[in-house]
């Protein structure tokens, strides 16, 4: 058996590469790395799956060859936008066993996420795959499985990891030591509406688990395919915290219910989550859908607290900006040369200096320098979806550990997971000290 448990990126990738692949693996990746574009197909056409495809097509080093959906229109909807030469699809199978690929890109229902991952592995393909990466943690661990048996690249989505206010947020404040020791986090993401979707398909699509086309839609409602709020939000800011401080939790307790809508969903409409992690730091979370106030202006948004500051991180902010970033000196602590020539705002009659990625320095995002990717007032110039597929085309080439690969994933879907069971139990989960490790 191999432990990967504490293997680097570098050492992970070592690993996976040692592991002896097919003929058809060695001919996808030397079309690859010749710098040919990589064929793709998209698996999953409904709205996630439309987002990435939007911002994917403007990458002109993937080739969009076929798309797949259970509901026909929505494949050959997406089918259309990509144009001429690409396929439609009903079934994942057939798409890989009829179209010459080097990657496919997941946008499923998250209960589909490890078996069409693992089916493309086992087709000598690269993976980018949605998060939360898979709906149970052994789920995720065996398309890392997968993913190493097959030496190819696996690329979560969690796309914050590619905004480059976050990368200077972590390199210019947290990692340079500007908010001390950090002891508490805040994490919300609220909303103001049920998350029910309208139901505009038609068809039978119990051969797939659906009982009717509700459940198809609003698969996000019901425990049989989703984690709900935990898996479907708070998965994103669970690995802006890992991300961050470099930890993960050792203990997990929280609450939640229906108790609002009562619409006959499956899963809660709002959580309260505290993560323990080493050292007494604490994470509060609180997702909900029946208020989307926040002081800061946004409905999604990171407090990270240190005994020298705070840092507030927005996005999705539904003002002029794409996204925003503030840092509170705490009071009494001695301040820098340049907080007196920063750019400050107040914000609830505290003073706070704006972050500014365009000052960002070292290695480059998607291979590309963070100041070009962001102006001083928070606009991006490309979006994080784009970025992300920008480096998984680079990561592709050059077997290379993308900035979000499985062991990332798997960490932030295993939190969201236990909480998930905190909530169902109303304990305190300790986390086992082999949740995050990977045997062969």
């Amino acid at each position: 058996m191999t432990n990967q448990t504490g293997l680097d990126r570098r050492q992970f990738l070592k690993t996976a590469a040692t592991i002896a692949v097919g003929a058809h693996v060695v001919t996808q990746s030397a079309r690859a790395q010749d710098g040919e574009r990589m064929r793709m197909a998209l698996l999953g056409c409904g709205g996630q799956g439309t987002v990435l495809l939007t911002n994917a097509l403007r990458v002109p080093e993937i080739e969009w060859v076929a798309t797949c959906d259970i509901v026909e229109e929505a494949a050959q909807a997406a089918a259309a936008r990509v144009g001429e030469g690409c396929q439609a699809f009903t079934r994942y199978e057939d798409v890989l066993a009829n179209v010459e690929l080097d990657a496919v890109a997941i946008a499923t229902p998250l209960h589909w996420h490890a078996p069409m991952a693992i089916a493309a592995f086992q087709s000598g393909l690269h993976v980018f795959c949605e998060k939360c990466m898979a709906y149970t943690v052994d789920d995720c661990k065996d398309m890392i499985r997968a993913q190493m048996s097959a030496n190819k690249i696996l690329q979560v989505g969690h796309h914050l990891r590619y905004h480059p206010l976050y990368w200077h947020a972590k390199r210019g404040f947290i990692d340079a030591g500007l908010l001390g020791d950090i002891t508490s986090i805040y994490g919300q993401w609220n909303r103001n509406n049920s998350w029910r979707r309208p139901v505009n398909v038609a068809g039978d699509y119990t051969e797939w688990g659906y009982p009717d086309a509700e459940h198809l839609v609003n698969w996000r409602l019901y425990k049989e395919y989703s984690g709900g709020l935990m898996t479907e939000l708070a998965s994103h800011q669970i690995d802006v915290v890992t991300w961050m401080i470099g930890k993960t939790p050792i203990a997990v307790q929280a609450m939640g219910g229906v108790d609002y809508y009562d619409d006959g969903r499956t899963v809660p409409d709002n959580v309260h989550v505290t993560f323990a992690y080493p050292d007494g730091v604490k994470f509060d979370y609180i997702s909900g859908t029946t208020n989307a106030f926040s002081i800061f202006g946004s409905q999604c948004h990171e407090v990270i607290k240190g005994t020298k500051g705070t840092l507030v991180m927005c996005h999705l902010n539904p003002g002029p900006t794409d996204s925003a970033g503030w840092f509170f000196p705490e009071e009494g602590t001695q301040r820098e040369i340049w907080m007196d020539m920063a750019h400050k705002v107040d914000i609830g009659g505290h003073e706070a200096i704006v972050l500014d990625a365009t000052i960002t320095e070292g290695p480059p995002l998607a291979g590309q320098p963070i100041s070009t990717l962001i102006d001083g007032e928070g606009h991006l110039a490309k979006m994080t979806y784009q970025l992300e597929f920008e480096e998984f085309v680079i990561s592709c080439r050059e077997m290379k550990l993308p900035s979000c690969d499985g062991l990332t994933g798997l960490k932030s879907a295993a939190d969201a997971i236990l909480a998930n069971q905190a909530i169902e139990t109303g304990e305190t989960i300790p986390f086992p000290e082999d949740l995050y490790t990977i045997t062969m």
